[in-house]
């Protein structure tokens, strides 16, 4: 699977979902200081429910997108793991897994299985092409 393999991807999928986390949660405290900022110097005749309206949809584009891009590290990195010949002794394999999948607030478990076991090791694995 030359997917698996190709290096850009692993360090996007192992970094990228904190950052989108991060930058979803930076996004909420605009919206919401910015809520209360418009409510108050904003003149009281004025309707807010055109900024909050998009300051939500904004919000929520953020969270859908984060949540897309973890669902696809986990999945792209349990695959990883499931064929990573380096992972063959002593059930590596299986505890690796479980690590990405229990471990997978703000991807975590996928970002210390990718410095563990694809970024520090010498020479780095290349999953065989079986297709």
């Amino acid at each position: 699977m030359k997917i698996l393999n190709n290096k850009s991807l692993q360090t996007f999928l192992a970094i990228g979902p904190m950052i989108s986390i991060i930058i979803t949660l930076l996004g909420y405290f605009i919206f919401a200081f910015g809520t209360v900022i418009y409510a108050i110097v904003e003149e009281p005749e004025s309707d807010p429910s055109l900024f909050f309206t998009g300051g939500m949809l904004f919000f929520f584009v953020l969270m859908i997108l984060s949540f897309i891009l973890s669902l696809a590290n986990i999945v792209f990195f349990v695959l990883h793991a499931a064929k990573n010949p380096n992972l063959e002794k002593e059930n590596m394999r299986l505890i690796w897994i479980l690590v990405i999948v229990f471990v997978m607030v703000f991807g975590l478990g996928s970002m210390i299985y990718w410095f563990a076991e694809i970024k520090t090791k010498n020479p780095k694995p290349i999953i065989p092409n079986q297709f």
